[in-house]
């Protein structure tokens, strides 16, 4: 793969992560014209012109520089085989929160409005809304139905 990560790991392409990102159109040019990583595989030129890029790679640290130096022109869409979420701060590309060992039925969708689509058990186990530095609290029912996203629209 695009670094000596994969040395280190036997049989490293069986445990291959697919990460898909959307570029926005203003720096798709870029994306077009250069491969960042060597799995680089562009999917989809929307109508739009965001770009759906696809990456496998063997570690999340293959591509967490790559998503930083990007942001705010790139957001993630899906990833594979993590059991984990991570929480960005969009301004200076941190990461602020990592829920570690998800089930792999445990599937949370955010979109970039707060809109989200999750079972009730996902919503009371994962969902927190944090109002001021170090607190968190679980969202009331009036907030669980104006933010969940009927119809399966992200």
């Amino acid at each position: 793969m695009q670094t000596a990560f994969s040395i280190y790991r036997r049989d490293y392409k069986k445990y291959l992560i697919d990460i898909i990102i959307e570029v926005d159109k203003s720096k798709a040019y870029y994306f077009e014209s250069k491969k960042y990583l060597k799995s680089q595989e562009i999917l989809e030129k929307k109508e739009n012109g965001n770009l759906l890029i696809k990456y496998k790679i063997t570690q999340e640290m293959e591509i967490e520089e790559l998503i930083k130096r990007w942001i705010p022109f790139v957001k993630v869409i899906s990833g594979s085989d993590y059991n984990t979420i991570k929480i960005w701060d969009l301004k200076n590309g941190e990461c602020i929160y990592t829920i570690d060992n998800l089930c792999d039925t445990c599937d949370i969708f955010i979109n970039k409005n707060g809109y989200f689509k999750a079972s009730d058990e996902n919503i009371e186990k994962y969902i927190r809304v944090s109002e001021a530095p170090l607190t968190q609290r679980k969202l009331t029912s009036e907030e669980i139905n104006h933010f969940r996203i009927k119809d399966n629209i992200l």
